[in-house]
């Protein structure tokens, strides 16, 4: 209860500890998403859009689960398909439990005010759980499988999570 208190209070200030990755040699930024990150992101939105939180979309936008989705850094730069993502904690593997494509809304309209790489999850990959500390995120795509290294400081970001100009707008 007190871990998603402090997430609200992060959402509230347009924050969440969603951690976001990148790889010199990868044609990606990944970002995943925690449980306590989700509520944040759902604080935020529910905030930006003016919603209240015990409103039926909010509930729904609060499904368990951590998820991984990933933007391509360089759209443009080659023909590219990202097929699966798994996480590996030294011998283990973890994968998808669900993957899901669309947007991350609340409603029936987009999250006004909410940074668009995290709105557009074009797939999103659910895990029922992620290791507690590092682990690699494995991304396969049409041309290879690419690593990315999530060390435990990268879980500990935080992350602006609004635009700048919505942020103005809803003081």
């Amino acid at each position: 209860m007190e871990q998603l208190s402090e997430a609200m209070t992060l959402g509230r200030c347009c924050q969440a500890a969603i951690t976001r990755v990148t790889s010199p040699d990868g044609d990606f930024e990944m970002f995943i998403e925690t449980p306590a990150a989700r509520a944040a992101l759902v604080t935020a939105t529910a905030v930006m859009m003016r919603q209240r939180f015990d409103a039926p979309n909010v509930r729904r936008a609060m499904q368990s689960g951590s998820r991984i989705w990933a933007q391509r850094r360089h759209p443009d730069w080659r023909p590219l398909t990202l097929q699966s993502i798994a996480v590996r904690d030294g011998a283990r593997t973890f994968h998808p439990i669900d993957t899901r494509a669309g947007r991350f809304v609340l409603g029936s309209v987009p999250s006004h005010g909410i940074v668009e790489s995290l709105r557009t999850r074009f797939p999103e990959f659910v895990f029922a759980t992620l290791p507690p500390a590092g682990f690699d995120v494995l991304v396969r795509t049409s041309k290879s499988t690419q690593v990315y290294r999530v060390t435990p400081r990268d879980r500990e970001q935080i992350m602006r999570v609004c635009n700048w100009r919505s942020i103005g707008r809803s003081r």
